[in-house]
């Protein structure tokens, strides 16, 4: 008896609640009663609530798994397949519905379509071929009813999202929120929104979505989404969401997928913060993913996490520790813990060398340093706060213009796919409208471009002040601090740090000249006109690599070891600290632009028991 397979498929949940099912399944069973087939209960062949419009019942769905199990051999020639109609396969495009018909075919199994009782397989297509012409032609049917009704469906949604500060047009929000009996607005859930404000102000403070969700559980707070407690995943979705500041981003599905629509509708939802201090939060977190110093423990080892690099090759300062056994006065041993910031390339070996420099002198001194300086002038912000503020208006006015554009061109779209659904479906419109869809992606791109730059300068200007003050407070307070409370205000002086300074290069054994330049400037200096002699004195003391015994590199005290700070508005400062005393500065020197004119350097110069400013 041949085995028979029913193919059940509706595109919404909706039709689950409805009779779909049961009728496809009835009318499955007594066809195969009828025909003296036996229906195979083993292989579950239903996509419910999948479209067979954007191929989802192809690419992720039964159906798929079914043509699969064709091409390994489970599914036997001679086999039935059993559908209410041919738009059940597919609704897609005439030649991608076509493919999937005749893969099945084409493998000896026969498609029985119940709504008009055709049966389709090789042998009947070669007796009648007019089959074929039918079932092309209930393909192009279905796709064209499906491509209309999503282009219906899409404008309603546009309409919706274009008009939806008159009414709310979802009740989908964040979880710190419901919608209000009479739909006019949005409320906050009390409880739900005191902890979302907790969780911005800890990533502001520099704590990981991994240490967040902890302390949120450790605490025993009750996530709304589910019993399993709090996840990064919850957190990402919290902080990324628009609603933070009172936006409404509408979507529109295009080739099967969820794509913003235009931009985000302001003042819809109520605000818990100002976009500007949603734009930083963005900027905060991006920087902090990428550089990889999101606090994933209850404590901060390297307040310089992803900006401290090698000073010789621009590799990274990566924190490392090993442990020494230490004899104490009783003649009893323990065990030290002792860390240092070592070249990462160094360290595997790859064109540099695998300088340390203990991290407890490097904290010390780079502390110091920020304690003692002028940071206003190192980082150069008071006289950069006029250019920045400038920038901030220009990009705003280029975001408002291109803003413009894109409306414009969206309306073009309107009516090019009204024309076209009114029956004026000529090429010349087609390839109108791919034009403009075209110009609308470049668009789009140039205008992420430009709102970066805006979160860019926005994050630089609203930040300096204040993370200098966080700056000078931590590190007044530190040394006083244990437990927890040292915890968050080491997190607060490393996220301050990194939204202040762009870079810090450590030089650990001081300078060293590549062997090639050497050569170079030993050149230079015979055409230079100076003697043998007198050219090896001075080239003595250039040193191409450090000393090196017993196979590692040494630190050397008189080396003269020191690092160079790189504010993020163009100022910078080289510190040399004492080599016995990390708390001890021996030189220091700022440079930053001199912004009253241009072609002048601002440099300040400090060295112990002596200060002096000059402008040059």
């Amino acid at each position: 008896m041949p085995i028979a397979y029913s193919y059940i498929r509706f595109s919404t949940p909706e039709q689950l609640k409805g009779d779909s099912l049961r009728r496809q399944t009835e009318l499955s069973e007594a066809y195969a009663e009828k025909h003296g087939l036996q229906l195979d209960t083993t292989l579950k062949l239903q996509d419910l609530g999948l479209s067979a419009f954007d191929r989802s019942n192809v690419e992720k769905g039964a159906l798929g798994a079914f043509l699969k199990a064709i091409e390994q051999g489970r599914i036997k020639p001679g086999s039935f397949l059993i559908v209410e109609s041919l738009d059940r396969l597919s609704r897609a495009q005439v030649t991608d519905a076509l493919e999937v018909f005749l893969s099945i075919i084409r493998k000896g199994i026969t498609i029985v379509t119940l709504n008009d009782g055709y049966e389709y397989s090789t042998q009947t297509m070669r007796e009648n071929s007019y089959k074929l012409l039918i079932s092309i032609t209930i393909m192009q049917r279905a796709f064209e009813e499906s491509e209309t009704k999503a282009k219906r469906l899409r404008a309603a949604w546009i309409n919706k999202a274009n008009n939806a500060n008159v009414r709310k047009i979802t009740a989908r929000c964040g979880g710190w929120m419901k919608l209000s009996d009479d739909r006019s607005e949005f409320e906050f859930i009390p409880g739900r929104v005191e902890i979302v404000r907790e969780i911005i102000q800890m990533s502001l403070d520099g704590m990981g979505q991994s240490v967040i969700a902890k302390r949120l559980n450790d605490r025993g707070v009750v996530s709304w989404t589910g019993a399993n407690g709090w996840h990064t995943s919850t957190l990402a979705k919290i902080l990324n969401n628009p609603a933070l500041y009172g936006a409404f981003q509408p979507h529109i599905k295009t080739d099967g997928k969820l794509l913003p629509h235009g931009d985000p509708v302001k003042d819809y939802f109520p605000a818990l913060m100002t976009e500007e201090q949603f734009l930083i939060l963005k900027k905060t977190r991006s920087e902090r993913l990428f550089a990889g110093t999101g606090r994933r423990r209850n404590h901060v080892p390297n307040l310089l996490s992803g900006i401290a690099v090698c000073g010789y090759c621009g590799g990274s300062m990566v924190l490392m520790g090993n442990t020494t056994l230490v004899n104490k006065p009783d003649g009893s041993t323990e065990r030290i813990n002792k860390k240092s910031l070592v070249c990462d390339n160094g360290r595997r070996g790859f064109k540099c060398w695998a300088l340390r420099w203990k991290y407890e002198h490097f904290e010390t001194s780079f502390l110091t340093s920020c304690r003692l300086i002028d940071l206003n002038l190192m980082l150069n912000e008071v006289e950069a706060g006029t250019s920045l503020q400038s920038d901030i208006e220009r990009l705003n006015d280029q975001i408002t213009l291109q803003t413009s554009k894109l409306e414009d061109l969206g309306k073009k779209v309107t009516n090019i796919i009204e024309a076209i659904e009114d029956g004026l479906a000529s090429q010349t419109l087609k390839d109108r409208l791919q034009s403009i869809e075209q110009e609308i992606s470049a668009g789009l791109d140039q205008k992420a471009i430009l709102e970066k730059q805006l979160t860019d300068a926005t994050f630089t200007s609203k930040t300096a002040d204040q993370n200098i003050e966080t700056m000078q407070e931590a590190i007044d307070r530190i040394s006083q601090l244990e437990g927890e409370e040292l915890f968050v205000f080491r997190s607060k002086l490393a996220e301050a740090i990194r939204k202040t300074i762009k870079q810090v290069r450590l030089f650990p054994v001081g300078r060293l000249t590549p062997a090639e330049d050497i050569e170079e400037l030993r050149k230079s200096l015979a055409e230079a006109g100076y003697g043998e002699k007198r050219i090896n004195d001075y080239l003595a003391s250039r040193r191409s690599e450090p000393s090196k015994a017993r196979g590692r590199y040494l630190e050397d005290k008189y080396a003269g070891r020191n690092f160079v700070i790189y504010g993020r508005s163009g100022g910078l400062r080289a510190v040399s600290p004492d080599y016995d005393n990390p708390s001890e500065i021996t030189f220091e020197m700022a440079v930053s632009p001199n912004y009253d004119d241009p072609d002048k350097t601002i440099y300040e110069l400090k060295m112990p028991a002596k200060e002096k400013r000059v402008a040059g």
